[in-house]
């Protein structure tokens, strides 16, 4: 789940089963309200882009939107959070490697969105860390 314009600039996102949310439109609610409806089958995983963009992965902290709470709502609150934090860097190479940091989290029946916010900024600074380590 991405904003459209993501959408559209990134082109293998629709190769992926991702779906675009328009910002600031009717449709949002209905989108989110899908999104929350996949997440009571066990079976399917929603990626979400809390930020409601992407950004460079040298931000310092990420930035979550609201809508990640209405989505949360509409669902039965029996999913797992996993964090995901991802690198590029071409370090010495001719060619980027990515990494990716996983962590899953339990939350409390009725987090909020500012509990969520921080608990995935911890994972994202340790995994920033984490990276900064790597030499190649």
């Amino acid at each position: 789940m991405i904003t459209e314009e993501n959408y559209q600039n990134v082109w293998f996102l629709k190769f992926v089963g991702s779906f675009s949310v328009r910002k600031n439109s009717r449709s949002v609610l209905q989108s989110l309200e899908y999104a929350g409806a996949l997440l009571n089958d066990p079976n399917n995983l929603v990626l979400i882009f809390p930020q409601g963009q992407l950004y460079s992965n040298h931000s310092d902290s990420i930035l979550f939107e609201k809508g990640l709470t209405k989505l949360i709502s509409f669902s039965e609150k029996k999913f797992q959070y996993i964090f995901a934090a991802m690198f590029a860097d071409f370090f010495q190479h001719r060619k980027p490697s990515v990494k990716c940091y996983l962590a899953t989290w339990q939350a409390a029946e009725f987090a909020g969105l500012q509990v969520i916010k921080s608990e995935f900024n911890k994972h994202y600074e340790l995994s920033r860390r984490e990276q900064a380590r790597i030499t190649a």
